[in-house]
């Protein structure tokens, strides 16, 4: 999922902000910023930028509330 431009994306991204990450079509978090990765689980049967933890697991989403996955978020507006 890792290419070197995202790997300079990342480099860019880590030198303006703490916690950061992707999530795929399943919500797993993917690449996350250092100060998340001790948060999270790595197993065998995750690929090398996948954790075993979801987006869900670690963060509760208040807004929009029927927010369940990628798709939802992809739906979601800001009203204004």
């Amino acid at each position: 999922m890792v290419n070197i431009l995202s790997k300079n994306l990342i480099q860019l991204v880590d030198q303006i902000a703490s916690v950061y990450f992707f999530i795929d079509e399943k919500m797993n978090i993917h690449s996350p910023s250092s100060v998340l990765i001790p948060y999270l689980k790595v197993t065998k049967n995750t690929c090398p930028d996948a954790y075993a933890d979801g987006f869900f697991e670690h963060f509760e989403v208040a807004r929009p509330a029927k927010l369940r996955d990628l798709d939802d978020i992809k739906k979601a507006r800001v009203l204004r």
